[in-house]
């Protein structure tokens, strides 16, 4: 999960093995794992070959029971669609519920021609997934045609949509007022006015009032003058995941549009990202009023980019009051300096479900993070914590890391990324997480700091005393040579990137309630 990574829209993968290249899949071993749910999404260049690609069509042929078909990612896009076609016209896909074609490269004649097809072939597709494919206009015709009764989840992000093409698609889902439709994934796409009204129609007079639980608006260009509709649409729904991020259009959701129509998010909501939709100072409070509606729900937060200093964070923690079923919070971003350490020591222990925090590029330096350490200390159940560019220096990650251990929280990762952190700095840091009493840490991120080569000997001695596997992320220090080479990368190690788990993930995993294991690091 850092800085908010955009929304990924991909549909959820299967589990399956994680193989380095296309070339060694044996895709009838990979069908056979789990004939009825096939994923390509993981092997982009799989379907390229011709051998791979009919062994997928023949298996949906002959089996005739493939329920969910992930093709995401995939760079054969022309020929595997025309196969898919061919094989859905035979009737290889009567009993398919899911499919995704996200970032597959998909033609807007193509899909035409598929959507055509999948309408009386595929009576059973609930949820369609053509997010990142650039279709323009041109495809939304197609995709009205087909809007089957039974829809429960439609994703068409990121397709360089018109606000008009968006406006005529939302009015076709509120014609067909869908019984079940619960997660429409709309971002990336443009919005107006007649659009954010169509939207409206849509959540107040339809079965969606009460059906759709996700609903994703990032980066469609919401500000003050077109989205207040939304947000009074918003208030009375039982939206449950709500992404607006990269938008301009806090105001509508922190103020009230009429003395007698307050406007607060909905109290139904568990997952809220706001994030890099700048909040003016005098915005905070009536956003921190806003949250009070739904923080007995509330599970995810994501601020980044969205506060704007030590201020703004007092008054809003202060405002929206305890948050006790909090378990995400992503701060980072936030112009925070060290006089915030003290408001994060006191506000933050009082979510007692907090499992994952980010307080990235943010000025703590050594004397806010002292002050936040003693309230990390309270944190039981803390398994996430990203604290890169956040100017600890070496006292600062030896207090982090020793109010860890006083704590026994179960800090599975741990990102201290350039901090200025030398070699006396990470001598003292190994150390502390080679003691038997130190949290078990998979993965620990010391990218970008000022160790030398000096500093390979603290790691060798942490990596050969901890009892279990740690995966170190040293991207651009001299430890990066050694750091992949201990061992501790290996097929089953996420790459420095995956540090981050994508919004969209996080997303699915609340609403699972998957409360044991939902925002573990991968």
């Amino acid at each position: 999960m850092t800085a908010v990574v955009k929304p990924t829209l991909s549909s959820t993968s299967a589990s399956l093995p994680m193989l380095a290249q296309a070339s060694t899949i044996d895709p009838l071993s990979l069908v056979q794992q789990d004939p009825l749910h096939i994923d390509f999404s993981a092997f982009p260049t799989a379907l390229s070959d011709h051998e791979n690609l009919q062994c997928l069509t023949t298996h949906l042929l002959q089996f005739g029971a493939v329920e969910s078909l992930n093709l995401s990612n995939t760079t054969a896009e022309a020929e595997v669609v025309d196969q898919l076609v061919r094989a859905a016209e035979a009737g290889g896909v009567s009993q398919l519920a899911h499919l995704s074609l996200c970032a597959s490269r998909v033609h807007p004649l193509q899909l035409e021609h598929l959507l055509k097809v999948l309408k009386t072939r595929a009576p059973l597709l609930t949820s369609l997934d053509v997010s990142g494919n650039n279709l323009g206009d041109t495809a939304v015709e197609a995709l009205v045609q087909w809007i089957p009764a039974s829809l429960k989840s439609l994703r068409v992000s990121s397709n360089s949509f018109s606000a008009a093409a968006v406006t005529q698609l939302l009015q076709a889902l509120a014609k067909a007022n869908l019984p079940a439709l619960t997660e429409l994934d709309l971002s990336g796409n443009k919005f107006d006015e007649k659009t954010c009204q169509a939207l409206h129609v849509l959540l107040t007079t339809t079965e969606a009032r009460t059906s759709l639980k996700t609903l994703c608006l990032a980066h469609c260009g919401l500000d003050d003058a077109s989205a207040p509709c939304v947000a009074e649409a918003l208030h009375t729904s039982a939206v449950e995941v709500l992404d607006i991020s990269e938008n301009d259009c806090l105001l509508c959701f922190a103020l009230e549009l009429e003395a007698s129509r307050p406007i607060s998010l909905p109290a139904s909501l568990r997952v809220l990202s706001l994030a890099d939709n700048p909040c003016r100072r005098t915005a905070v409070s009536g956003l921190a009023q806003s949250l009070r509606g739904c923080r007995d729900r509330l599970e995810g937060l994501f601020l980044s980019h969205t506060l704007m200093g030590d201020a703004s964070l007092a008054a809003l923690l202060s405002g929206a009051g305890a948050l006790p079923a909090l378990r995400v919070l992503d701060l980072s971003h936030s112009g925070l300096t060290y006089r915030s350490g003290k408001v994060l020591s006191q506000q933050l222990p009082v979510a007692t479900q907090l499992e994952e925090l980010r307080l990235a590029n943010n000025m703590l330096e050594v004397e806010g993070v002292m002050d936040f350490a003693s309230g990390l200390e309270r944190m039981c159940r803390l398994t996430y914590l990203d604290l890169s560019s956040c100017y600890l220096g070496n006292c600062g990650a030896v207090a982090v890391v020793t109010s860890l251990l006083r704590s026994c929280t179960p800090v599975e990762c741990l990102d201290l990324s350039d901090n200025g952190i030398n070699d006396a700095g990470f001598r003292d840091v190994c150390n502390l997480l080679s003691r038997l009493t130190c949290p078990k840490l998979r993965h620990l991120g010391v990218s970008k700091n000022a160790c030398t080569k000096d500093a390979c000997s603290s790691l060798m001695e942490m990596m050969r005393g901890r009892q279990s596997a740690c995966h170190v992320v040293a991207d651009e220090t001299p430890l990066e040579e050694l750091a992949s080479s201990s061992g501790s990368r290996n097929n089953n190690s996420p790459s420095p990137s995956s540090m981050t788990i994508s919004l969209q993930k996080c997303f699915s995993m609340l609403k699972t309630n998957a409360k044991d294991e939902a925002l573990r690091c991968p």
